[in-house]
């Protein structure tokens, strides 16, 4: 989790140039999951379509919610605590790679929450902006899992060479590689007597 240098974001909600039916509009259509909560209790005033439908479909409908009452203390307790410390510090928090069970699927999210700020400065709702990362995090594992699976088989590698090592002076025989790719051929001392 990362605290941002933002100090929260002023919602006024006049001089956008849109409706407030034009600006839902245009929300909805974000590949980012948002939702706006407001006051210490954290009730739902909006969430666009990405985000009611992460949780909806298990939780119920957001709107005129507490944040408590939708996700419960097992499931939203660390999220509450985050709500409320950016509420209670002006801060912005970010947190990577949050794993969410989403349409029959585990997928990963970037969630940022920002303080919404009234008209005198003061901290009265939290803005959540959600990006899903799923095709990150699963790239970032198969890096992992190839790198690991490299470490292994060069561990293995140098093994076998220490082996050969060992046996070649064990008998005293002479060894040869060729060397396909610049075509050139190594001759171990004991080969060229």
């Amino acid at each position: 989790m990362t605290r941002g240098g933002l100090k929260g974001v002023e919602f006024a909600g006049k001089g956008v140039g849109f409706t407030r039916a034009g600006l839902t509009a245009l929300l909805d259509q974000l590949p980012v999951a948002l939702a706006v909560t407001r006051g210490p209790k954290h009730i739902y005033i909006y969430a666009n379509t990405l985000y009611r439908s992460i949780h909806e479909p298990t939780l119920g409908r957001l709107a005129g919610r507490a944040f408590s009452a939708v996700f419960g203390a097992r499931l939203g307790g660390d999220y509450l605590r985050r709500r409320d410390r950016v509420l209670a510090e002006n801060v912005v928090l970010t947190e990577r790679d949050v794993h969410i069970h989403y349409a029959n699927h585990d997928t990963y999210w970037d969630i940022t929450l920002v303080p919404l700020l009234s008209k005198n400065k003061k901290p009265e709702g939290v803005l959540s902006i959600a990006v899903e990362v799923t095709d990150r995090v699963h790239a970032r594992i198969a890096a992992e899992e190839f790198t690991r699976e490299l470490q292994r088989r060069a561990a293995q590698l140098e093994k076998e060479r220490k082996r050969m090592r060992v046996a070649v002076d064990a008998t005293g025989i002479g060894i040869w590689e060729w060397h396909v790719e610049n075509n050139r051929v190594y001759w171990s001392p004991r080969q060229k007597q």
